[in-house]
């Protein structure tokens, strides 16, 4: 199961959207038992992030999907 949450006002690297990915795994539910790996990772977008309106047509400042 994927878990997110779109952030409206996201935390930014020197003015840069990103999202981290770090994996669990939850082997029980009762007891609880999960495990968080050590690697994960960040993707950072590739312009400045704003809010501004005038801005909302380019994808690229909410997009932080390097293959694309």
């Amino acid at each position: 199961m994927v878990v997110q949450k779109y952030l409206k006002n996201p935390l930014l690297i020197k003015g840069y959207k990103f999202d981290m990915r770090i994996y669990v795994l939850v082997a029980s539910f009762k007891p609880l038992e999960a495990f968080i790996y050590n690697e994960g990772f960040a993707r950072i977008s590739t312009e400045l992030f704003t809010l501004n309106p005038e801005a909302i047509s380019n994808v690229m400042i909410h997009l932080t999907n390097f293959s694309i």
